[in-house]
């Protein structure tokens, strides 16, 4: 979205974007991993949210090894870009 499209728009707030990756992931991989929130943070320009979620075998105690996801969340739809 170009700023002027943005301009009346109202940015969804963090755990929103943070819900919206953890669902995209539960989506592709299914409910059996624990996912736990690492990082969030807001991009320069203000347009995306970048979600890193630490997954790990829903099996493992806690301290198990983990992988890291970043997720790019449009800041103003909800809808989860991509995952690296």
């Amino acid at each position: 979205m170009t700023k002027k499209q943005t301009e009346n728009l109202t940015r969804i707030a963090p755990r929103e974007a943070a819900a919206a990756a953890s669902n995209y992931y539960a989506s592709l991989a299914g409910t059996d991993r624990r996912v736990s929130i690492e990082e969030i943070e807001l991009t320069g320009d203000g347009a995306h949210w970048l979600v890193t979620l630490g997954i790990s075998d829903h099996l493992l105690a806690f301290g198990g090894p983990q992988s890291y996801k970043v997720f790019k969340v449009d800041a103003y739809t909800g809808e989860v870009l991509s995952m690296k």
